[in-house]
């Protein structure tokens, strides 16, 4: 999810977010997804002691849809956590977490022209090495070319590596920050590719809306992703 537009979304009680987020837990494990743009991490990391709630699904043209309920939280500055569970088919619930730090070199040269942000992650943290695979670290990369943003970063999955890159550019539509994006990374060890298109708006309120629709090079049917994100801060 985009968080560039995290710190002015509003807010709610630290009471209420909990009971919120129980009651969408109580309900339900997953690929944990980091912020990012559609199917990669980039620099962005959820604000300090934001909590960001979220609901996505995962839509083929046929078959059952996969849901989806995750959270992110700014645990400190530049340093993000998160977690994933799958809605259904996984009966143990499952928790597949992330943490990643973002190191951005602006903050000690300030008189300098802008520089790359980047970033080093570990996603795919969880119990379950025989459903979902080995931890996945990363490092990445990001850089505002005024036009766009650019993204490339490379993960180090054991037997699955894969680089990804991405672009996006945020501009004012009726009034909301919106972000058309898309992005591309490897998968089935480079061997094939995952290519993406998309967007992120904020919402009226505390609340932000994420889709895209991801092609596989692989021969598979594209898959329809929706996401609703809630902004909380602490």
């Amino acid at each position: 999810m985009k968080a560039r537009s995290l710190r002015r979304t509003g807010h709610l009680t630290f009471r209420a977010a909990i009971a919120l987020y129980a009651v969408v837990v109580a309900a339900v494990p997953a690929a944990a997804s980091p912020t990012g743009l559609n199917n990669i991490s980039t620099t962005d990391v959820v604000d300090f002691d934001f909590l960001v709630l979220q609901y996505y699904a995962n839509i083929p043209p046929k078959g059952s849809t996969e849901q989806w309920i995750a959270f992110k939280y700014g645990m400190f500055h530049e340093v993000e956590i998160g977690a994933d569970w799958k809605v259904n088919d996984d009966p143990s619930l499952h928790a597949v977490f992330q943490a990643k730090y973002r190191i951005d070199p602006n903050k000690w040269f300030e008189d300098a022209p802008e520089l790359p942000k980047f970033v080093v992650g570990f996603a795919n943290l969880n119990d379950d090495r025989a459903s979902t695979g080995p931890i996945a670290p990363y490092v990445g990369a990001s850089y505002d070319v005024g036009l766009a943003r650019l993204h490339v970063g490379y993960d180090f999955q054991h037997e699955n590596e894969a680089f990804f890159a991405g672009v996006d550019r945020t501009f004012k539509l009726w009034g909301e920050d919106f972000t058309p994006r898309a992005d591309v990374r490897q998968f089935n060890d480079r061997h094939d590719w995952l290519a993406s298109a998309g967007f992120v708006t904020t919402l009226p309120g505390p609340f932000l809306l994420e889709s895209w629709v991801s092609l596989p090079s692989d021969g598979r049917d594209p898959v329809t992703t929706v996401k609703l994100n809630l902004v909380i801060e602490f």
